[in-house]
């Protein structure tokens, strides 16, 4: 993701403010055509995040604490290779932070009213494999357990090209931003309230979840026993609990719905969010 926003800043010759996201007079966001000719990307990964794959990054603005998404097709990777000497790097708590966040994607694609079978294949096999591999990942560390994980984010980072993902990624880029958190982390906290949010609008990308989870419905519904299956990795994880684990407060929680409506993934949510205070609801859950 940095060397993206590092190719579009040098290539573009703006300040990121120009070039960012934003929204344009009629309150809908714009991502600015960015014309200039940009470095190849040729990425070897380390970490299984789904930005491997992904043509758009951000940058914090030091002076606001604002996330500053950029977006450009032209920086999206010519080649990927994936080495298993490179994978052994990181330490685990990297890799795991980064599943996580690949997790919250994965699970928001299935939810997705985009969805078709080609998404759905990628991304139900992704959720498999990152489900079993962040459980593993409580318990051992070995290079077929960081594998495992590594091609689940590329078929997540595939896949979600497809759906588009949900509230829980805008909301975990403003906490993180906010609050010098891993994405992973904030992800993971606010995960099952977004889908219990979504459960109405989200059914049959629901079912598709508790599949992929082996999560049973039985005397249950499927927002309840996906969230209960998420829940037992994070706890396997031993992950935050709530947002006030990681220092939010509780009068931080309107900026940061602010914040997030003007990320580009609110408008994928399966239930059409209708202002702030449907984004502070969340927020208040998992606080």
């Amino acid at each position: 993701m940095t060397a993206r926003a590092a190719s579009i800043l040098l290539a573009e010759g703006h300040d990121a403010k120009a070039l960012c996201t934003q929204r344009d007079a009629q309150g809908s966001l714009h991502s600015p055509k960015l014309k200039a000719p940009k470095l190849p990307q040729l990425v070897v990964p380390t970490t299984p995040t789904t930005a491997t794959l992904k043509a758009g990054s951000a940058v914090l603005d030091p002076d606001s604490g604002a996330r500053l998404a950029l977006f450009d097709p032209k920086t999206r990777a010519k080649a990927v290779f994936v080495h298993p000497a490179l994978l052994s790097t990181p330490p685990l708590e990297l890799v795991v932070s980064a599943g996580l966040n690949t997790f919250a994607m994965a699970l928001e694609g299935l939810m997705s009213r985009a969805g078709d079978p080609f998404s759905d294949g990628l991304l139900m096999h992704a959720t498999r494999l990152l489900a079993r591999g962040l459980t593993a990942a409580a318990k051992r560390d070995d290079p077929a357990l960081r594998n495992d994980l590594m091609f689940a984010s590329l078929l997540c980072g595939h896949g979600t090209d497809y759906t588009g993902a949900g509230i829980a990624i805008p909301l975990g880029h403003a906490l993180s931003a906010r609050y010098h958190v891993d994405n992973g982390v904030t992800n993971a906290i606010v995960l099952p309230h977004v889908i219990r949010f979504n459960a109405d609008a989200a059914a049959a990308g629901l079912e598709k979840l508790a599949v992929a989870l082996g999560a049973p419905l039985t005397n249950t519904n499927a927002a309840d026993a996906v969230a209960g299956a998420i829940e037992h990795v994070f706890d396997m994880l031993n992950t935050p609990k709530r947002l006030r684990d990681i220092g939010v407060a509780w009068e931080g929680l309107p900026e940061l719905a602010t914040i997030s409506m003007d990320d580009w993934f609110v408008r994928d949510n399966p239930r059409q969010v209708q202002g702030t205070r449907d984004l502070q609801q969340v927020l208040e859950a998992a606080w």
